[in-house]
This record gives C-alpha cells, structure tokens and sequence, in this order.
C-alpha cells in the first residue's frame, strides 16, 4: 500500500503540471493576445517536459514496477482492491506509452502544435491552405515518428488510436464504420428527398453575439450545471477542457445557424463538462479520476446533444423559454414547425452543422484522410483535392473553399491524429447506453418536458461518471446494457427517428 500511495502522489504532481499546461491552451483560444503564441509554445513545451519526466522517471518506474509487470500486465501487488487494480493497469498502459517517447519529442511535439493551432486560425479565417501546409506537414512528420516510437503490427494509426481509445484498433473501427457505410448513405438519400418539402425558414431564428451567449447560458441554467466549478466562454471552435472536477471550463461560438445549433452546442460542451465534474474527486490525481476514454466522452455530449436536445419533449420545455427571452424573434413560427426545420436531413459542408443522419459520415471521411496522411499515401499538399473528391464521393457536394472544407476542424493543428474516429464511436456507445436508459426510464420524456433533467444525470453518474478508468469503454457498455458494443442501435435510432418525422 505504501508504493501505491507514492505512485498516487507522483501522479498527481504530473497531474497538476499537465493541468497547468491545459489551462494555458484555454486561454489561447479564449483571451490570449495574437503576439503571445510564440511564448505561448514555450510556456507549453515547458511543462510538457516536466509532465512527461515525471511520468517516465525512475521513481515512477520503479514504483509501478513493484505493483504490477510492466511487460505483461500481471499484478504484483495482491493486497491492492479491484479499483486500485483497475487504476494500476490504466497506469502502466499510459506509461508504457510514454517511455517509449523521448522527452525531447515530447518538448518539440507540443511546441510545434502550439505554434500550428494560431497559423490554422489564420489560415482558416483568410481561406488560405497553403498557409498552414507546412505546418500540417511538420505535424504529419511527427506524428508518423510518434507512430514508430510506440510500435504497432498491422497499421501505424494503431499506434495513434490507442492514446484516445486504449485497446481499440485501426480494424475494429473499420469493421464499424463500414457498417455504418452500408446503411447510412442509402437512408440519408432517402430522407433528404423526403426533407425538400420541409420550409428551411421557419427554423432559422437568428440572434445576435451577446444574445447567443445569453440563450447558452440559460441553456446551462435549465439543466443545473453547476457554474460554481463551471464557466462558459467564447472561442474560434467550442470545447470542453478540465484540469479538476472543481475547475471545468467549456467555450461555445457565435453560432451562424442561430438559437437551434447554439443550443445544440452548450448542451454538447456541457455533456462533456459534466462528466468531468462528477469524476470521483477523492481519486484524483489516479485513473480513477480520469474519463475512460475519448469515445465514451463524446458518448456523454452527444446523449446530452442529440438524444436530449434534438428532441421535440426538449423543445417543449425549451422552446417557450427562448420565446420569452426573445420574442419578437418568434412571429408566426409555431414549435412543430422550428423542429422540423432543424430535423431535416440534407448533406452540409460544414461537420458541426450537420444532422445527425449524415454528421458520421463527416467522420468517417476523416477518418480515411488521416489513414493516408499516417501511411504517407496522401501528402499535405493534396489534402484539398482530396477532402473535396471525398466530400463528393460521401455526400455529394463539394466545398467552395478549404475554409468550408479541410481548414474547418482545429484537430489536425493540434496534432490529434486518431482522435476523430472517437466523434462516431461516441455516437454508436451513446445509442448502446440510451436503449437501456430508456428502459429504466420510461417516463424520460414527460419528465423533459417538464424541465426536469436529475434522472439523466443521476443515472450516468451512477453507471459512468464515478467510476473513472476502472473499466474500458467495452466493459462498462456491457456491464451497464449487459450486451456488447454493436453499431446496430445507433443504426435503428437513426432510421426509427428520421422516418417517423
């Protein structure tokens, strides 16, 4: 127990640097002055350092190494709970990572990404790909290097996959993308042939900055987020980011699709933030405090997002509220007509504006991308030609500019290689955990209407938030549904959905 409690305790100071180091990425994309980001990528590549020293120290070594067989896996330390057990494989999956990378990788990885998230916000906003060219090639570079530092078999996306979805595999996601391949194209041609009748107007209400800032916050209100370890800011693209379950900060943007999306987005952001929020805090420091894993965090936004907020029973709630807020914003648009509005299904460019039935397959397009930008089958330059013939190929349409087309998501810039296919995974766990949710509660949707949110919350605290990483994604699945992970619901939600309207 003694060296459990000192791995505890060096854990937690990497922790606490790594959580500094976050903060400095919220403020550069909320309040950091342009002319910083050169110190900026200092300030980072610094504590990224000391983080990664940390964590592969050989007092940190040495010490997991008398708890559990940092070769196989096997547990040394028989005296330990199963949590504890549970937060010890956790912790040498993620040092077996990184010992294998160099500190001074660490170090030129973080600075070269700091520098490349502010040239992609330029580039974006002047519609000028060759701009951040360079500096996707750079991060490319790196990331392929990443790739071999680790190790992989069979794809070097193994390698990079398994940062944000521990034990997942370049295969399985294919295996369930292509299922989603075989449906969804088929069902979203014929809903948007169904959706050409529905009038686009009547569910475009726009409001101005502040109003949108406004309405997300009376969102947060109306679901209870706690704003005392909580706040909401404005950035170039909204996230979620904590550094503490006390301390857990999202961003929305000035929505150009108005009050619908801008409500959409808080509910997203505030799902993830949520989550954070409701991590044991006793634990923190240990994997037992930490999400399990970036597919089962987007699960958390997208139930919050799509199976609550695209709802007609949220909108019941809702809706009057807007109205009050904003009311000469409403003349002659009745509730039934808003939603309808916004739950028509027809191919959009941009990935965060897209409804629900064609929104995977902005991922999936992602997702073959960055495959080839990894096998080096694809050079930077090309990416361009190549998002816009698969934006044709998938959706049907072809972005007017890189701003609409590959310069639209910040993840490249930050490095995130392996991060998007988690969007979809999250999606496919969302439908798996909701059909039991909805057994176990079948007056949800009344309870909605009525602006009552405590049963969703409780029963994701209950059967994911506190229990941190003791489980993988696939094991809390099945321990909270009793069957495996399977994209079949999120197919039948989708098809059950959009047809009934």
């Amino acid at each position: 127990m003694d060296a459990y409690k000192t791995l505890e305790a060096l854990s937690k100071q990497a922790t606490l640097l790594e959580g500094i180091e976050g903060l400095l990425g919220w403020d550069q994309e909320t309040y950091m002055p342009p002319a910083a980001a050169s110190i900026r990528a200092e300030q980072k590549e610094a504590l990224a350092k000391l983080a990664h020293q940390l964590r592969t120290s050989s007092a940190y070594e040495d010490t997991l190494a008398m708890m559990i067989d940092l070769d196989s896996g096997a547990i040394r330390e028989k005296s330990l709970s199963d949590e504890q057990k549970a937060a010890l494989r956790a912790w040498r999956h993620d040092f077996v990572r990184l010992k294998k990378l160099p500190s001074s990788f660490i170090q030129e990885f973080a600075a070269t990404t700091s520098r490349a998230i502010f040239v992609w916000q330029q580039a974006k906003q002047e519609n000028n790909f060759s701009l951040f060219e360079p500096h996707l090639a750079h991060i490319c570079d790196l990331v392929r290097q990443k790739a071999e530092y680790i190790g992989w078999r069979h794809h070097p996306y193994d390698a990079l996959i398994d940062e944000f979805e521990p034990g997942c595999t370049t295969s399985e996601i294919d295996i369930l993308f292509g299922q989603l391949l075989q449906a969804i194209p088929r069902l979203a041609a014929e809903l948007a042939e169904g959706s050409r009748t529905i009038s686009v107007e009547k569910g475009h209400i726009d409001l101005g900055r502040d109003e949108q800032i406004a309405l997300a916050r009376r969102v947060l209100e109306c679901i209870e987020y706690d704003f005392s370890r909580g706040r909401m800011d404005l950035s170039c693209h909204p996230f979620s980011s904590s550094y503490h379950p006390t301390d857990c900060r999202i961003t929305t943007r000035a929505e150009p699709h108005g009050l619908f999306m801008q409500a959409l987005t808080t509910l997203h952001e505030a799902g993830h933030s949520m989550y954070e929020m409701n991590l044991p805090l006793e634990h923190y420091g240990t994997p037992l405090a930490q999400a399990i894993s970036y597919g089962m965090h987007e699960s958390q936004s997208r139930f919050w997002e799509t199976r609550i907020g695209r709802t007609i029973h949220f909108w019941r709630f809702f809706y009057p509220i807007a109205e009050k807020m904003f009311p000469a914003k409403f003349k002659n648009v009745t509730i039934d007509d808003f939603f309808r509005a916004n739950s028509r299904v027809t191919p959009s460019l941009i990935r965060v504006d897209s409804d629900e039935v064609t929104y995977p397959l902005h991922i999936i397009i992602r997702f073959v991308l960055e495959k080839e930008l990894v096998r080096g089958t694809l050079r930077p330059k090309d990416l361009p030609e190549a998002w816009n013939a698969a934006m044709k190929d998938t959706l049907g349409i072809v972005p007017p500019s890189d701003r609409e087309g590959c310069l639209q998501d910040i993840h490249w810039s930050m490095g995130s290689f392996g991060y998007f296919p988690s969007y979809t995974l999250g999606n496919i766990i969302c439908s798996n955990l909701f059909e039991t949710f909805e057994v176990a509660h079948p007056d949800w949707t009344t309870r909605i209407e009525t602006g009552d949110f405590e049963c969703i919350k409780t029963w994701l605290k209950n059967g994911i938030w506190r229990h941190g990483r003791r489980y993988t994604s696939s094991e809390i699945v099945e321990k909270v549904t009793g069957k495996k992970i399977s994209s079949e619901p999120y197919i039948r939600y989708l098809s059950t959905k959009f047809r009934t309207l």
